[in-house]
């Protein structure tokens, strides 16, 4: 078999597995298929939206990329994603400036934050060696689970019922591409990003 061939034999067995499970639940897998399609292929808005919640996925597995270029068995980008999140939203509310210096600015250092979690495994294996691809798993849990206590209790907003933090404020919003979706300009920072470690 070739390998080339692989990629979409996977994709078929998972669509009929899918087709599968949705029919033993007793509703119909074309119905659904199509609401699915609708719902994020529909019209302008929608694919704004899916494009919106796609970007974050690609920036990790872009990150992935780079540590596996690297040589490096880094899986904690979960982990370092929602460290560098909740840095941005806790930097966001607080931070007073002009957006052209508050923006890069919290980019920078939410980054950063990422990257000292990521540096932490990095220590870890040379000091203790302890493999990066055990450390940067196990990692994972602890900041998503720290993350989730801060974002529910620390920084949760006021009257809201967990799940959000306080807002951040407007100067450090990255403007929308497509107003009432979560796409914005950072689109043009995620495709920047192949370019800039190509």
């Amino acid at each position: 078999m070739k390998r080339s061939l692989l990629p979409l034999i996977i994709g078929l067995v998972t669509l009929v597995i899918a087709v599968l499970i949705v029919a033993v639940t007793g509703e119909s897998p074309v119905t659904t298929y199509v609401a699915l399609f609708y719902e994020s292929l529909g019209d302008g808005k929608r694919i704004a939206i899916t494009i919106g919640r796609v970007l974050p996925i690609l920036g990790v597995g872009r990150a992935a990329w780079l540590s596996l270029r690297a040589g490096i068995f880094n899986i904690g980008q979960e982990g370092q994603l929602v460290l560098g999140g909740i840095t941005a939203a806790v930097l966001g509310a607080a931070i007073g400036l002009p957006g052209v210096i508050a923006i890069p600015t919290t980019l920078a250092i939410s980054a950063l934050a990422g990257a000292l979690l990521a540096m932490f495994a990095g220590l870890l294996e040379i000091r203790y060696r302890v493999p990066i691809l055990i450390s940067t798993l196990l990692l994972n849990f602890l900041a998503v689970s720290a993350v989730s206590y801060l974002v529910n209790f620390t920084f949760q907003e006021s009257g809201s019922l967990g799940g959000q933090t306080v807002p951040i404020n407007e100067s450090v919003r990255i403007p929308r591409l497509v107003a009432g979706t979560t796409l914005s300009y950072g689109l043009f920072i995620i495709l920047a990003i192949p370019l800039a470690t190509a």
